[in-house]
């Protein structure tokens, strides 16, 4: 007897817990979808961010440009995973406003490359990329924190007082 009560119990948290974690998911709570959002857009920018930074240290000119064509890729994946996820109403213009400066830094990136394996050796001699599109990620991300999304900005990585 003491068995069955026991296996009852258990079945009955079980049951609890699948009805919690479907109403979780199925739901149209606004917080959860806000989260979630937020979830979306610290992951896009942490992701750009470290893509980056891994710029900033090639072992040669052709590891200089195979990071940048890394990071060109990183970029545009961030860009699009981001473009697809469910944002508040009240953020969607602020999403494909993000989405959009990613993909424009994605397409910056991968013309720098190209431009970098043109001009061929001393390539190396380079000390500062400069991308126009990051200062447009960056009030993206800035308008996203002026509407409550908790983002940092991105963080600049070597260069001229770069860390």
């Amino acid at each position: 007897m003491r068995t069955f009560r026991l296996l009852l119990l258990v079945l009955a948290a079980l049951a609890a817990l699948a009805v919690g974690a479907l109403a979780a998911g199925c739901g149209g709570d606004a917080d959860s979808t806000e989260e979630a959002f937020e979830q979306e857009v610290v992951a896009a920018r942490d992701r750009t961010d470290s893509a980056l930074a891994q710029i900033t240290t090639p072992t040669s000119e052709d590891d200089l440009l195979v990071r940048i064509r890394l990071a060109r890729d990183e970029v545009a994946s961030a860009s699009g995973e981001l473009a697809v996820v469910e944002a508040p109403e009240d953020l969607r213009d602020e999403q494909r406003a993000l989405a959009g400066a990613l993909s424009a830094l994605s397409t910056e990136l991968d013309g720098t490359a190209n431009t970098l394996e043109t001009l061929g050796p001393g390539v190396a001699g380079v000390r500062t990329l400069d991308f126009e599109t990051w200062d447009r990620v960056q009030r993206a991300l800035e308008t996203l924190r002026e509407a409550g999304v908790e983002v940092e900005p991105l963080r600049r990585h070597g260069g001229e007082g770069g860390s």
